[in-house]
């Protein structure tokens, strides 16, 4: 299914490849998440949660299909939905700090700054070297008005960025910080 997806830029085919590993091992739980996978590449995301809601069935305590289920619906614009998966992430994993910075992204989405803040803050106590939610905590405080926070906050980021192309969307952030407070 990836080869057809990646080296033949096929998604149909690998969707195909996909149902036939379900039809095969029905009870395969990653056979469903490849298969959601699939469907999300083609935007068909229906059928996604679909089969995402088929892997959580086999397997209750199956992280990555919250994940995933929390990202689908939130780009549906379905919260209510979008915050249970993401909690039930959280729930099964409680120390991996990207749960957190789920539910941050999501709350980011529907206006809640606060909470935003108040996840991704939480996600980088819990893991200091996460820089995922240090990066999302610069825009975050800018949105709230709180700019010279949001200022120290990229160049926070900045200072644990590991790829130099980052730096510079940092130093864009901190540029932007200016735009919006109009100086």
């Amino acid at each position: 299914g990836f080869q057809a997806f990646y080296g033949e830029n096929d998604a149909v085919k690998a969707s195909t490849v996909f149902q036939e590993l379900t039809t095969l091992f029905p009870s395969d739980k990653r056979a469903h998440y490849y298969l959601a996978w699939a469907y999300g590449q083609m935007q068909e995301y229906d059928k996604q949660i679909v089969a995402l809601e088929n892997a959580a069935a086999l397997d209750a305590s199956f992280v990555p299909v919250y994940e995933s289920l929390g990202y689908v619906y939130m780009f549906r614009n379905q919260y209510d939905k979008a915050e249970e998966a993401f909690k039930e992430y959280i729930r099964l994993s409680p120390k991996e700090a990207n749960g957190l910075a789920c539910l941050g992204d999501l709350y980011g989405k529907m206006g809640k700054f606060e909470e935003a803040l108040q996840q991704h803050t939480a996600a980088t106590q819990m893991d200091p070297t996460f820089t995922y939610s240090q990066r999302q905590i610069g825009p975050t405080l800018a949105l709230l008005g709180r700019y010279d926070e949001a200022r120290q906050a990229f160049l926070k980021t900045m200072d644990m960025e590991l790829d130099p192309g980052n730096k510079v969307y940092d130093q864009e952030g901190i540029m932007r910080t200016y735009l919006y407070e109009g100086d």
